[in-house]
């Protein structure tokens, strides 16, 4: 309270000397265009300008940048959470906690919440459950990635980086009129670099390799219609480590071998695989959107969605030269999906009406080899094949509503009814080793769920607005890929939130605060047992806690942001027996326990200054400091899978020749080299006490050169 006292003496001290005022934003949070201090929800929004300048590229980048927002990687599966809402699985093929959208469609697939997409607008990230407006699968929040637009005038940029690793960056676009009424954009980008991480046992360093391409178009019949239509396609590939050792590898399966072949190290990014681990994506997707004003006030959406993707991968999960485990994995799926949305403003009354339509197909397909078996247990070498075909369809209409009871206060509302159902027919066979478990076997989970929402917003001045809500999301049932018959129910989130938005001092200063409580029922976690993996349904949990974002327009020159959050994650009704223990082991009661990728606070504080130099141009500065309390990443809060607090520092540099097309930037991220886990797990009893897990990146540099016409 006394640094907020102190910083808004200072503004108002200075506040006839600066002149700048912050970047207005403008945020489609809500399906509609809005100031995003004007909406009542908790909203972090990164514009093109920052994404630009801070190297933000996809959204593993940004984790750092929102309050609340965790992304994690295990096994090259992205994990993304919001207030502790998370998945935590390895398997690719689960439903994310977090929906992810991309230009207005739903990406339905976790190893797509990474998307290295060029040529960005911005990225909004909606914090809470949002059960009305995107329904299934956002039981934690939502994440919309937006992409330029084609331009009715000419303009293109191109930019070249250079890092260590041997990283290479080259991206560009080129937009403008082709037709009459008809606008074109091309944009694409290339990223390679060396591998973070060394096999010491193949002495390779590995590496990354992405690139995509996108390509839109824009038709104005008349002015009051728009037609846009983009495709895209991106193509990740690794190699090398995707997990380390963190502890020192034991159990019985270790001590059976000679020691040369059960090499391991806890050092950071190291690793004694007995093979180059590899991951790769593949995914291609369409957009066709049709927007129409046909009546004053009234306005028809149309969103097509179709996503194709394709992810594989073939790696070490024993991380020792034995080759006990090795997972071979083929995911591909292939989805459509419209969206219809009516909106209108009659009298006092804002609203939307829209109906929405999922269909998605994923072949589900594991190949996993024990070269070796489990000799100390006397079990011979076999092999796992699981394959589970899976069709998904999901139907929602939804309302939402704003009601102006006077010109300062405004009721909220909303529901959605949504049908979700999955078909599977289950294969699991042990080669080798008894045969089929199960055999296509049958599977069908089908459900209706309503979510809505209820709240209220005052405008306290003309500068300070407060809002209260309740809102409610599920997460959609289901199988779990690697159990037979291992069917989950749907996960429920009933929350609480309050807020207090404000732009101050002619737009120098904005503030935005939210605090928020959740029930938060029927949790789906993922638990190792053996060689595979049971979904729980983790009875009730509590969250709740308190975020403060903001940024200060300090003089002409200096601005400063930060944000800063506090998270109270706890499992209420949660037992399980932790198979990382030598078994037989007792059933352990989880209650009180922290929720996984949940750190109690966090605190990000940035700095920025833009010195002219005279007729040289401007030289901007920005300093970045972050720091997380302790996560933990399994339910029992062990040792060997936690990280503890961290604090991360990241510098950039800008020069800009005046009246010149050029930009040249220099950046260290992570300058102190920090070794820090994302994620973690055990391998279960045939490794007990033994942890594995997933840093995140170590300090990386470059210079990038980039032009405008």
């Amino acid at each position: 309270m006394m640094a907020a006292g102190a910083l808004l003496g200072f503004i108002a001290a200075g506040r006839t000397m600066a002149q700048t005022t912050l970047e207005a934003i403008t945020v489609t949070a809500e399906k509609r265009g809005q100031a995003i201090q004007t909406v009542p929800a908790s909203i972090t929004a990164l514009p093109r300008s920052a994404l630009e300048l801070r190297q933000l590229d996809n959204i593993a980048d940004i984790a750092t940048q929102v309050p609340n927002l965790y992304f994690s990687e295990s096994n090259g599966v992205e994990e993304v959470g919001i207030r502790g809402v998370v998945v935590d699985t390895t398997n690719p093929a689960v439903d994310p906690s977090i929906a992810l959208h991309l230009d207005g469609v739903y990406q339905p697939r976790v190893s797509s919440m990474n998307l290295l997409v060029s040529d960005l607008d911005s990225i909004e990230v909606l914090r809470g459950p949002q059960g009305t407006l995107y329904g299934r699968n956002a039981t934690g929040g939502v994440i919309n990635v937006i992409t330029r637009k084609p331009t009715g005038y000419f303009e293109a940029g191109l930019s070249a980086l250079a890092g260590n690793y041997d990283r290479y960056m080259v991206k560009g676009y080129i937009s403008g009129p082709i037709a009459h009424n008809l606008d074109m954009r091309i944009s694409g980008i290339v990223d390679n670099r060396q591998g973070y991480g060394e096999n010491l046992f193949t002495g390779s360093h590995g590496s990354s390799n992405e690139w995509s391409a996108k390509i839109a178009l824009r038709f104005r019949p008349t002015d009051n219609l728009i037609f846009d239509l983009s495709a895209y396609h991106l193509s990740t590939r690794s190699v090398g480590p995707l997990t380390y050792a963190v502890t020192p590898i034991g159990g019985p399966n270790v001590v059976a071998f000679p020691p040369q072949q059960t090499l391991s190290t806890t050092e950071p990014f190291r690793a004694y695989n007995g093979f180059n681990s590899t991951t790769s994506t593949e995914q291609t997707g369409v957009t066709a959107t049709i927007d129409w004003t046909f009546a004053e006030g009234v306005k028809l959406k149309s969103i097509t969605g179709y996503v194709q993707s394709r992810y594989r991968d073939d790696y070490d999960s024993d991380s020792m030269p034995v080759n006990l485990i090795e997972i071979r994995s083929n995911y591909p799926s292939t989805m459509y999906s419209q969206e219809f949305d009516l909106s209108t403003s009659v009298r006092r009354l804002d609203a939307l009406v829209g109906f929405y339509y999922l269909h998605e197909d994923v072949d589900n397909h594991s190949f996993d080899v024990f070269a070796s078996g489990e000799p100390d247990f006397g079990v011979p070498p076999f092999n796992i094949n699981i394959d589970m075909p899976q069709v998904t369809t999901s139907v929602a209409g939804f309302v939402d509503l704003t009601y102006r009871i006077t010109d300062r206060m405004r009721l909220l509302g909303g529901v959605r009814e949504t049908y979700d159902s999955k078909d599977v027919r289950q294969t699991f066979e042990l080669q080798n080793l008894g045969g089929f478990v199960c055999q296509d076997l049958p599977g069908a989970v089908a459900s209706m769920s309503t979510t809505g929402k209820i709240g209220a917003q005052y405008d306290l001045t003309g500068s300070t607005m407060a809002y209260a809500q309740w809102q409610s999301g599920f997460k959609a049932a289901g199988y779990n890929f690697s159990i037979c018959g291992n069917q989950f129910h749907p996960e429920e989130i009933r929350a609480w939130e309050g807020g207090l938005k404000g732009r101050y001092f002619d737009g120098r200063l904005t503030l935005y605060a939210s605090i928020f409580y959740y029930n938060y029922t029927n949790m789906q976690l993922y638990r190792v047992t053996g060689v595979s993996a049971i979904v729980d349904n983790a009875g009730r949990s509590t969250l709740y806690g308190a975020e403060l974002e903001g940024a200060a327009q300090l003089t002409d020159q200096l601005k400063a942001d930060w944000a800063l959050s506090w998270l109270h994650a706890r499992y209420d009704v949660y037992s399980a027996i932790n198979t990382a223990l030598p078994q037989p082991s007792p059933l352990e009661n989880l209650s009180g326990n922290t929720m996984i990728k949940a750190p109690n606070y966090t605190l990000r504080l940035g700095v920025e200054y833009k010195l002219p130099l005279a007729d040289l141009g401007y030289l901007t500065v920005r300093g970045e400091a972050y720091h997380s309390d302790t996560v933990y990443f399994t339910a029992f809060n062990e040792a060997i899978a936690k990280q503890g607090p961290y604090t991360l520092e990241n510098i950039f540099i800008r020069y800009e020749p005046r009246n010149s097309h050029y930009q040249l930037t220099a950046f260290v991220k992570n300058i102190g080299n920090k070794s820090y886990l994302l994620s973690g797990y055990t391998l279960g009893a045939f490794f007990p006490n033994s942890g594995y897990g997933m840093y995140g990146d170590p300090r990386t540099m470059g210079v990038e050169v980039s032009a405008r016409f």
